[in-house]
């Protein structure tokens, strides 16, 4: 069947409904933890250690230390790393050009 070349308009709510609701079909590690942080935490009140839920969370695939698992949990923002010395020195030479071409002759 060949595409169509016009679409009534009627139909483009539909089409931008499933395309907002569209996900990827696979999510990654911290994803998963973090959509499922709230049963997590419920289980953590039960009782349930770490590892019990760590090894949970192995049997379906989802295989992290205990201490990622808590970084994942927890409302810190991640951490960044510092800019390299090597970046540093060319932004310092960058702005000094930039500085010299500014300044009247």
């Amino acid at each position: 069947m060949p595409p169509a070349s016009t679409i009534p308009r009627d139909s483009l709510p539909a089409i931008i409904a499933a395309l907002d609701a569209a996900k990827p079909p696979q999510v990654t590690c911290r994803e998963a933890v973090l959509e499922m942080a709230g049963s997590i935490r419920a289980a953590r009140s039960r009782g349930c250690s770490d590892k019990v839920i760590l090894q949970i969370l192995a049997g379906h695939g989802i295989i992290i230390s205990e201490s990622t698992l808590r970084a994942y949990l927890s409302d810190a923002p991640p951490r960044t790393k510092p800019p390299r010395k090597s970046a540093a020195i060319e932004a310092t030479a960058a702005l000094k050009d930039a500085a010299a071409v500014a300044e009247p002759a």
